[in-house]
């Protein structure tokens, strides 16, 4: 496959060789071939040996001789700024507006004196000229294959011309005709198979190129309009702020791309492993469901090519279909998504260290410290509470070091837990944590959903204060409360609070305390973990106010870390 540099350069051989030619240049509708060869002239039309030069379309042409008075009214100097043959042009241009000569009529057959005096002028004057001649799909059906091919050989053959013609082969309405002449006529065939050079001189943005890239490799979708629209798209939405990283800049193309690309082709058909077919547009993409539609995702994710792994729609993914389906954006979604702009570019430097270890993987060629890796991208994906995949490397890790795979998951769920503690009363589903989640055997996700029911049954801090000060204010006697309350499911941060709650009898908060630790009803792994928690709350409490640590340090001695609460709570 010939890349457009190559071609490039043929072409330039070709036309400053001696001898004259004609050859089609052909390639995929929107592949761009217009704009090679306009590129192509603008950078190399110095070199040419012939200086006279002629573009002309088809588009609109209806006949012969339309066609020729297009050449040759199109005819201008290679080499220098003014046209030389404007004057020339001018007189046709007179002759045929201005001059109406009567029509000679012989048995039916009439001709136009102007048109022929018109012709036999061009016919002097195209000659050494290289011509290029586009849109021959596009031509009026009155314009005869055939007679297009004779003129072009013509041209080639008595009048030294060397002839350039834009087509898209399979898109031709006559293809037969074509492909008959084709032999007799065209010299070479020159096909453009791979424009991603062009692409990227057009797009000409070095931040963002290797995504635009990877989505040309994955979908092998070469249209140059294509392109362009999604270049524009991309800078309209940047122009509304200069200051995005790099990894918002990234994930925007990577939703105009795919996103416009949807709306761009007809309804595209899919099918997931268990054989359910559905189609994709941008009713399906604004409805995705990450836990509902899971096999979707897969199915959608094969077809992308892994371009982006579990394609849904985003934020940005929202606004930018929003502004491609209704010309309009969501300013508040905006304004929103402008001020967090939340992934740093250590985020995309992890992404894309996990991308690499995937490819490793995947292509079976390791490098050096492939398990050390997998740690150290294991634990930045948990520190960001990214835990897809997370199984897989524990996995990984496991297989060649049981030593660090044990480090990796005691490290990765003290991270989850610490994270859990604190978000755990806004964030109670596993979704939040985990989107996919296939693996029943994901220890993982596994201790987040254990936590997660925990917290769900653990009985309401209010209920729980009632319960203690009942036994609290009964001096030790103790009746079942009619609520069934498992004191056991208790959290650290309830006692904390339920500790220095405001009760009526502030000199008896050591009381309060001690009937805590005591409680009946707690087993007594659960009493001894209730014991440690309030010391460690006290402890804290010496920090927030260092004027309590004497009386606090005192009483913790005396009691033995609260050891010795009996003889405590019967004074």
């Amino acid at each position: 496959m010939a890349t457009v540099e190559k071609i490039e350069e043929k072409l330039l051989k070709m036309i400053n060789q001696e001898d004259p030619f004609a050859i089609a240049l052909t390639g995929e509708w929107g592949i761009g071939k217009t704009h090679f060869w306009k590129n192509f002239y603008k950078k190399n039309h110095n070199e040419f040996q012939m200086n006279k030069y002629s573009y002309v379309s088809l588009f609109g042409i209806d006949s012969l001789e339309s066609f020729k008075y297009q050449i040759a009214i199109n005819t201008h100097d290679t080499n220098k700024k003014t046209d030389n043959f404007l004057s020339m042009k001018k007189l046709f241009s007179y002759i045929k507006d201005k001059i109406h000569f009567p029509k000679v009529e012989i048995k039916g057959f009439s001709l136009s004196i102007t048109q022929t005096m018109i012709n036999s002028l061009i016919s002097n004057f195209i000659e050494d000229t290289v011509i290029c001649i586009d849109d021959f799909e596009r031509k009026s059906d009155k314009l005869d294959t055939r007679e297009i091919m004779g003129i072009i050989n013509f041209l080639k053959e008595e009048k030294k011309c060397k002839i350039i013609m834009i087509l898209h082969e399979d898109k031709s309405r006559d293809l037969e005709v074509f492909r008959e002449y084709r032999e007799k006529v065209f010299d070479d065939i020159l096909k453009i198979d791979n424009n991603l050079s062009i692409i990227k001189s057009i797009i000409n943005n070095n931040e963002v190129i290797k995504v635009y890239e990877r989505f040309y490799t994955s979908m092998e979708l070469k249209n140059l309009r294509f392109y362009i629209k999604a270049n524009k798209d991309y800078k309209n939405i940047i122009d509304l702020n200069k200051n995005l990283s790099l990894t918002s800049k990234i994930r925007i193309l990577e939703n105009i791309l795919i996103i416009r690309m949807v709306t761009e082709l007809e309804k595209v058909e899919l099918k997931t492993e268990k054989g359910e077919r559905f189609y994709v547009d941008e009713d399906f993409l604004l409805k995705l469901d990450i836990e509902k539609d899971f096999n979707k995702i897969m199915a959608l994710s094969s077809y992308l090519n892994n371009f982006t792994h579990f394609y849904v729609l985003d934020d940005w993914g929202k606004l930018i279909l929003q502004n491609l389906t209704e010309y309009e954006v969501n300013n508040e979604i905006l304004e929103k998504l402008i001020k967090e702009d939340l992934i740093s570019e250590e985020k995309i430097q992890e992404d894309e260290e996990f991308d690499q270890i995937l490819d490793e993987y995947y292509s079976l060629e390791i490098k050096p410290n492939f398990i050390n890796r997998l740690y150290d991208i294991g634990i930045k994906k948990a520190r960001r509470i990214k835990i897809n995949n997370i199984q897989f490397l524990y996995d990984l890790i496991n297989y060649k070091d049981h030593t660090l795979a044990t480090k990796f998951k005691s490290e990765v769920k003290e991270i989850l837990n610490n994270y859990l503690e604190e978000h755990i009363n806004h964030d109670t589903e596993l979704r939040k944590f985990l989107k996919f989640n296939k693996n029943k055997n994901d220890v993982f996700a596994r201790f987040i959903e254990e936590k997660i029911t925990k917290h769900k049954n653990t009985p309401n801090t209010q209920n729980i204060l009632t319960e203690f000060l009942r036994y609290y204010e009964g001096r030790g006697s103790y009746l079942h409360s009619e609520e069934d309350i498992n004191l056991d499911l208790i959290s650290k941060e309830q006692l904390k609070e339920i500790i220095w709650t405001e009760i009526n009898d502030k000199l008896s908060r050591r009381r309060f305390i001690a009937s805590i630790i005591l409680h009946p009803t707690f087993s007594e792994t659960k009493r001894e973990e209730i014991r440690q928690w309030t010391v460690d709350i006290l402890r804290d409490r010496t920090s927030d106010n260092p004027d309590s640590k004497v009386v606090i340090e005192m009483w913790l001695k005396n009691t033995n870390e609260l050891k010795n609460l009996e003889e405590y709570w019967l004074k």
